[in-house]
Order: structure tokens, then sequence, then C-alpha cells
């Protein structure tokens, strides 16, 4: 956010309303989607869905027997998963197909046996080309070399277990296992090597010969489940469905909705109802703006935040507490109002929590809660007034607790529904609500003062304290600007109530407006020693004057360094506005011989800007008038209004207060202020006599009347 966007928001009135309606209506749509999403989310009368914690029992409202689709669904589950998988009847085919592959093989295997015309080396390859057996040199030269008889014995064999194996079923699921199987079907009578040879002649072949049909599976399983009767379910009257405390899962999310007590929610006209109420909300807050034209309306960023903790608040609360018993009276909304209170205005923060109160629980809760809410903060409000003592926040926080207590106890005690065990758990929950509002109160008030440079009354009293360091500094640095200082505060503070402006925020201003002048305080004529009056006759008006006007910039700085909030800075550099350092100015404009072009006054003015505030418009006037007062002594009433007067003409003359709010009736009010005060600061006084002569005489008398005093004898 621009300090340009800011500076036309505050200037120009048209922009300051359009800009205002549309935080309005940003902040309204935000508010409305905080309503609908929750809305969303709830199936009926119950906020429940399948996984949420029930909050209390709920009972069957009357007996009622239904047949269940869950129950139902999980027993035909059952039966369709006890029927096991369908194989098609044993294909011999197969079996024969395979079992010519290995007779074919063993005869080509026979062949190259007999071939004794063929090289070894050209045997050996044609054994071993037989990839599908893996056959390795070395199996081939023992092939080669194994006896007719022997071989003839193998090869029986390798046929006589395959026809053994693939003579029955065998099963793509089980066909590990036949594999595996082989061995134990050769017999002891062969050696461990030929017994390995027909192992690898008959594994190969070994297929599937009852294949699994999937079309077979699904229509037994489809038939199993069909058989199955439909499961019924029966509640009887005041049968409890679901305990507090439960987890809702499918099967009693199917009885709650048997019974209607979770309903589909009407979408489009909870959508169109809720949006109504947050036109009607935002329409009440404005109206109230248009009407009182009270802050933060006339402060963007103030605006802005005040928007920003609301939804802050608003959405913490729908997503938070619903489907929630105790966590609604924890909630601490309170602390919105009281944080809003605390920054601006009772007014404000009390209107702001009425929506808040009212949108955190639409749709969700009964009308005690939302009365809770909104008694319990005004409570708080009311007692946290302006708080200038952390003490004002724990007395704001136990107004809450108390109101909700009796908001409690109000409407739970006629509810026969109600235990004392309950009840108690009530009770607790809102004296925390009261305890977490003061303290989330306390930490956002100071983190929003801090980084906004607002200024809260908490603040002000600390700053106001002797003992704050700037205030120590200026003491020890410069004690007459010091005194000066509270003259000036106290005719701020005093005009400030008059026209009912900020008094408190007036009086710190005016404590810390001229610490710039700590840096050089022997400058200035305050500071200087009576009868050592140095008017700087002998330095060129010019350095004199840039040397005055420095002390602006000297205090910025020393009230950056000693973390002054930003707002209390526009005292130090909005005290003197535009206005001239005019003693050497007419310095300067004599030493020029009254030629006014050789004078330039931009290096006589003060940087600047004019007052923004009624508050620093007051400082300025009262500044000025003190200063006159007490160089001018006026000796009678009129002689000092008269004085007031030209001082407050002179700068109205000078365009100072345009930026201001202060009106005629304004300053005829803070004329009289100032006069009064005035008046009573530097009224005539009697001189007294001097005490020293009688003083000797009484002496001289006392040391004459015992010389004459005659010793007493014994």
């Amino acid at each position: 956010m621009t300090t340009a966007f800011i500076d036309r928001y505050q200037k120009n009135n048209r922009f300051r309303v359009l800009a205002s309606v549309i935080i309005l209506i940003i902040t309204a749509a935000a508010s409305w989607i905080a309503l609908t999403v929750p809305i969303e989310l709830r199936p009926g009368e119950y906020t429940l869905s399948i996984g949420d914690v029930t909050t209390q029992d709920i009972l069957a409202p009357r007996t009622l027997t239904y047949t269940s689709d869950i129950l139902t669904q999980r027993a035909r589950e059952d039966a369709s998963s006890r029927i096991n998988l369908v194989y098609l009847p044993v294909d011999l085919e197969i079996s024969k197909s395979q079992l010519q592959q290995l007779k074919a093989d063993i005869a080509l295997i026979d062949t190259i046996r007999l071939d004794l015309t063929s090289p070894d080396e050209q045997r050996i390859l044609q054994i071993t080309e037989l990839t599908v057996y893996g056959f390795s040199e070395a199996d081939a030269k023992n092939i080669l070399a194994m006896g007719a008889t022997t071989w003839k014995s193998v090869s029986t064999k390798a046929v006589s277990v395959f026809e053994q194996i693939m003579g029955g079923t065998v099963r793509e699921d089980k066909l590990a296992d036949y594999i595996a199987n082989i061995p134990n079907q050769v017999g002891l009578s062969f050696t461990k090597d030929q017994s390995n040879l027909i192992v690898r002649l008959v594994s190969p072949h070994i297929k599937a010969n009852s294949l699994y049909s999937d079309e077979q599976t699904i229509l037994r399983r489809q038939q199993a489940a069909d058989a199955v009767e439909p499961v019924n379910r029966t509640f009887i009257t005041g049968q409890t469905i679901i305990y507090r405390g439960g987890v809702v899962d499918e099967l009693n999310y199917e009885a709650l909705q048997k019974y209607g007590l979770v309903e589909t929610s009407r979408r489009n006209e909870e959508l169109v109802s809720s949006g109504m109420l947050v036109i009607l909300l935002a329409g009440f807050v404005g109206l109230y703006h248009r009407l009182k034209k009270l802050p933060p309306v006339d402060d963007l960023r103030s605006l802005v935040i005040v928007a920003i903790l609301f939804l802050i608040f608003l959405f913490a609360a729908r997503f938070l507490i619903p489907n929630r018993t105790v966590l609604p009276y924890i909630f601490p909304i309170a602390a919105f109002g009281l944080t809003i209170a605390a920054l601006y205005r009772i007014e404000t923060a009390m209107v702001y929590s009425i929506p808040l109160a009212i949108l955190s629980t639409y749709n969700q809760y009964s009308p005690s809660i939302v009365l809770m809410y909104i008694l319990g903060t005004f409570c708080g409000i009311l007692v946290l007034g302006t708080p200038r003592r952390v003490l004002r926040f724990v007395w704001a926080g136990l107004a809450v607790t108390l109101a909700s207590v009796l908001i409690i106890l109000a409407y739970e005690l006629p509810d026969p529904t109600s235990d004392w065990i309950g009840i108690a758990t009530l009770v607790g929950a809102a004296f925390f609500n009261g305890i977490a509002s003061a303290s989330i109160t306390l930490l956002l008030q100071y983190i929003l003062a801090q980084s906004l440079g607002l200024t809260t009354p908490l603040m002000l009293n600390e700053l106001m304290r002797p003992d704050s360091r700037l205030l120590q500094f200026l003491l020890h640095e410069a004690p007459g600007t010091y005194q000066h200082s509270l003259q000036v505060a106290n005719l701020a503070e005093q005009a400030a109530e008059r026209i009912g402006a900020d008094a408190a925020l007036t009086r710190v201003g005016a404590l810390y407006h001229d610490v710039g002048k700590a840096l050089f305080p022997q400058f200035f004529i305050e500071n200087q020693i009576q009868g050592q009056i140095d008017t700087h006759e002998s330095m060129d008006p010019v350095v004199t004057a840039q040397t005055i006007v420095q002390h602006i910039s000297d205090g910025v700085k020393l009230a950056r360094k000693y973390h002054l909030p930003v707002r209390l800075q526009a005292f130090i550099t909005e005290h003197h506005g535009t206005l001239m350092a005019g003693y050497q100015y007419k310095r300067a404009y004599e030493a020029a011989n009254g030629n006014k072009e050789l004078v330039d006054k931009e290096l006589f003015r003060y940087p600047g800007p004019i007052p923004q505030s009624r508050e620093t418009a007051l400082l300025m006037l009262a500044d000025g008038c003190e200063a006159r007062a007490r160089a001018e002594l006026p000796n009678t009433d009129e002689a000092m209004r008269t004085m007031v007067e030209k001082v407050i003409k002179h700068v109205v003359d000078e365009n100072q207060l345009v930026n201001t709010s202060l009106t005629f009736k304004d300053l005829y009010l803070i004329t009289e202020s100032f006069t009064n005060n005035l008046i009573g600061i530097y009224h005539p006084r009697v001189l007294y006599p001097s005490n020293t002569a009688p003083k000797a005489r009484v002496v001289s008398e006392m040391v004459t009347k015992k010389k004459k005093v005659k010793p007493k004898t014994s």
C-alpha cells in the first residue's frame, strides 16, 4: 500500500468512499465463502460425515426395520469370495502335443548318437543347439558317451514320467509344483546324472492342460452372490444408533440416512440465504460508518487491518468449531472486539463484533451461543474502556468470562438433558475463553500497534511516564525544553478535551515534540542560564535559522532510535508545519536593508509537513502560544486573549490548518482553553518582601535580652 495511495485516500473524499466500499465488498465476499464452505460439507440435520466423531448420543426416534444395503453387500461379497477359481476340463490334445514334441526330441538325439560318420564336434554342437533343454558341451559329451542300453532306459523313463504327469490335471497356478515333483517320480534305479537328464528332458514339455476360465469364475461368483438373501437391520425407539464420541462409519451413516437424520443439503437455497445474511450485515456496517463517520473509515490502513482481523477470526471460527460441543465455548471470539477497542474506538469494536458473532455461528448453533458471543464481547469491551494498564485487560477477560458463565447457566439449567458435569465443563470452557481473549488481545494490540505505527492507550501511558528513556534523556540534556514541553502538553491536552480530540495522544505527542533540541540544548533560549541569554546576534541569521530548524530532523532521529511510534513522530515533524523562523528572518531582512530579493525565505522555513490531524494542529497552536506568553508575559486577561488570538490567526493565515478537520467552533474553544490556562500559569504575582532584616532584628533582640538576665542566687 503506497504512501501516495494512502494520501489520496485521506484527501479525496470520493476516492475514500470508493476505496472503503471496495474493501467492504471484498470482506463481504470472503465472509460469504466462509459460510458456504462448511455448508457444502454438511450432509443434513446432523453435520456429520463418515469418519467424524459424534458430539452427542444419537438415538432412534422410532422403531424401524430396513434392508441394509451395506450388510447385504458385505454378505454377497463374502459368498462370492468363497467361490474358487473355475478351470476348464483337461485338454488331452495339449498333453498329446507335448508328448509328441518330447518323443521327437528324443528321436533326434538318437539319430545324432548313431551318426558315427560325423565328427564329435559336430554332434556335440547339434545337441547343444536344442536350446529348449539348455545342454552344455559337457552334457552333450555325456549323452554321446552313454551306452545304448542306458540311453534307452533314460529316454523311456522320461516318456513314462511325462505321461504320468500330463495324464492328470495340470493347472497354471500349480505348474511349478508339478515340475518340482519330477525328480520324485524318476525312481532310485538311475544315477544322479541320469536322473538329472530325465528331469531336463521332461521339464520343458510340462504345460497346463486345464486352463483358467475368467468368464466361468465371474458367472459362478455372481450366482453365489445372487443367492444371498437381503440382510435387514432393526432399531427400536430410543435405541442408540451411535454413541457420543464414536466414529461415524458407513453402517452408522446408513442408519442415520434411513431415519432421515442426515439429509441431502439444499445447496442452492443455503448459498442464497447465507448471501442475503452477509449483504444485510455489510449494509449494517456501511450505514454505521456513513452516519457516524468514525475511524477506521477515515484511515485506509486501519480499515484494511480491521477487515483482515475480521476474516481471520471468522474463518477460524467456521473451520475450527463446527460439530463440537465444548470448543464453541472455548473459542476466544471476544479477542477481536477487544483488539479493535484497544486500537481504535469502543463503538467500532461493538459494531464489528455483532456481524462476527452472527456469521461465526450461522446455521451451526443455538441462539444461546450467539448471545454469549455478543454479550460476552460487549461486556469485555465496556470494562476494557481506554486501557492504560495491563490490569484492564485482565478485568476485561474476567468480564467476558462472567457474562459467558451467566448465559450458560441461564440456558443450560432449565434444559432437562443437561447434567452438572456438562455444565461444569462449559463453565470451565468459558473461563478459559475469557483468559484466552484477554491474552490474545494484549498480544495483538501490541504487535499491530508496533508494526503499523499505531498508538494505543496502553502504549501512550507507558510513554507518558517520566521515567521513559527518551524523556529522561530530554530532562538531563535540555531541562528547559523539558519544562516547556510539559507546559505545552498541559495546554494542548486540555484543549483536546474541549474539542473532543484524542487528549492522551495529544499530551504524549507534545511531551516529545521538541526532543531534537536535546542534541544542541544550549542553542535554545529556554536552556540558557538566566542573565547569560545568547540571542545569536553575532551569528549569520541563515546559520542560526538552519540550526534551529535542524531540531526537527534531530527529533526524528532520536524518535527512531528510541522506537517512538510513527504516529508520535508526526508531532515532531508537523508542530512547526512550514512556518518560518520569524526572528532570524527578520534579522536577515534588516541586514539586507529591507530588500526582500536578497533574502531567500525558504532558508528560514521549517520542512513540514503542515499538521495532518487535529492533535498535531493543537500542538502547533499550543507551542506558539506558550512561547509567546513566556516571552511577552501579558499582564491582563485581555492582553493574554489578544496574544492567543494573534498566534492562532497567524497559523490560519499561513494555511497550516487546511489538512485538519478543525472548525471555527473548535478554534473558539481552543482560544478559550489556552487563554484560561495561560492566565493561570502567567498571572501577576505579589512580590514578597525580604525576610532578611526582620530575622536580624529578632536575633539582636534575643541577644540583648540574654545580656539583661541576672543569674539566680543560691
